[in-house]
């Protein structure tokens, strides 16, 4: 639905009452709201981003076909004088952190048995619709884009372009969206500078989960060896006899059929590893991995490893212009000792990059020292968090902070010089 200039902007419903000062009017904005990404296709595929793979219409459709149990999507495009200039992708989400949080909880003797009752109060208290701009599933900046660039006057356009979702939202569906989130603002000076003060006067608390886990590759890298040669000798030596552990498994790069035909298996792996972290608030579905497969093609690899025939691993990537991201894998955990699996995936992606002559590996979150041990290195993001009520906000912010996961974990430097990655 479409909005003139001088009438605040409409979606879904129409509204009686409108703002008196719209930062949205003033810059002669208006947005269309679908919950259906294939409605906006035309508007999107003309706007998004082609560095950012997941903004493309393709990801999010494949990820819209099969979502994780109880996820949602909301997709805006802003349009000034029927121009798409800009758009915003949001997520839905039913968070129960007590049946998230999968790590036991702590409590030994009189004062951790009041922590853990008191982490139990908090896990008690802590369940709430949650309405998303950005992507559960990933780390990095993938929740919106805008023609005119990324600051505070597009910040308020989006964080008022929320507000009016979320109301919309909870009319439509009859129920209330008690957090927004804002996730994943790269850390920098200007971002810290320009934009936390605009959320944090509206309400919002900055928080602070894990670091992404990035590298950078060099120029001079046209081989594996090449790699290896800039290591310091004791991972080099790390770096052989991970290879030499794992020189009985076969990695193939598996085609659309080959997923199909091997879903259950693969699909079995990832749980293997998504049913044991110590917080895990989804899980995608089985067939997932082969919608990404069909919508991305060459831009999606998923690689499987076998032992004797047998499928014990697989990892998936996914080329987001110069970066490759690296996405979900699974595998047997008995194994991952005895032949290093999970090392021999990390070298493999380094491996890949390499190849594919891209400029950044993506890890992600989680398992921050053995990644570091490969080359990369710490990325810190900030989320943004508000609560309806401002007072359950405050507390909100306390549940966060005491039952996020933090790892802790010393970082490695593999590189004779670490600032051929940095």
């Amino acid at each position: 639905m479409f909005c003139n200039k001088t009438k605040a902007p409409l979606s879904l419903l129409e509204q009686e009452e409108q703002p008196a000062c719209s930062a949205l009017v003033e810059a002669g904005l208006c947005f269309r709201l679908s919950r259906n990404i294939s409605d906006l296709k035309v508007a999107w595929q003309s706007l998004a981003p082609k560095e950012n793979k997941f903004l493309q219409y393709e990801y999010l459709q494949a990820l819209e076909a099969h979502p994780p149990q109880g996820m949602g999507f909301c997709y805006l495009v802003f349009y000034r004088d029927k121009e798409a200039v800009g758009l915003a992708y949001y997520q839905t989400y039913y968070l129960d952190m007590q049946e998230s949080v999968q790590k036991e909880l702590e409590g030994e003797g009189l004062l951790g048995s009041l922590r853990k009752k008191l982490q139990q109060f908090f896990l008690r208290q802590a369940v709430f619709n949650v309405l998303i701009c950005g992507n559960l599933s990933l780390t990095g900046e993938h929740g919106f884009y805008f023609k005119e660039g990324h600051g505070p006057k597009q910040l308020a356009w989006l964080q008022e372009a929320t507000d009016r979702l979320q109301t919309e939202l909870e009319l439509s569906e009859q129920k209330k969206y008690q957090l927004q989130m804002f996730k994943d603002f790269a850390l920098d000076g200007v971002t810290e500078q320009n934009l936390q003060p605009i959320l944090q006067q509206e309400g919002y608390h900055r928080y602070r989960i894990q670091p992404g886990m990035y590298m950078r590759l060099p120029a001079h890298w046209d081989s594996f060896e090449d790699y290896l040669a800039d290591m310091s000798s004791k991972y080099r030596v790390r770096a052989k006899r991970a290879a030499k552990k794992g020189k009985d498994l076969e990695w193939r790069a598996l085609e659309l059929e080959e997923i199909l035909a091997q879903e259950k298996e693969i699909y079995a792996l990832y749980r293997n590893i998504s049913d044991n972290v110590d917080f895990n608030a989804y899980a995608f579905d089985e067939q997932y991995f082969s919608a990404l497969k069909r919508e991305l093609g060459e831009d999606m690899q998923l690689v499987a490893c076998y032992l004797e025939g047998r499928l014990v691993a697989f990892y998936t990537a996914i080329f987001s212009g110069q970066t490759l991201e690296a996405h979900f894998l699974g595998l047997e955990h008995s194994l991952n000792r005895s032949h290093q699996l999970y090392l021999n995936i990390l070298y493999a992606l380094v491996r890949m990059g390499i190849y594919r002559k891209v400029e950044k590996i993506d890890f992600a979150r989680t398992a921050l020292e053995i990644k570091s041990s490969v080359g990369a290195v710490a990325q810190e993001f900030d989320c943004y968090l508000r609560h309806r009520n401002r007072l359950s906000s405050e507390l909100m912010k306390l549940v966060f902070d005491h039952l996020s996961p933090k790892e802790d974990w010393t970082p490695r430097s593999p590189f004779k010089d670490m600032s051929i990655v940095e």
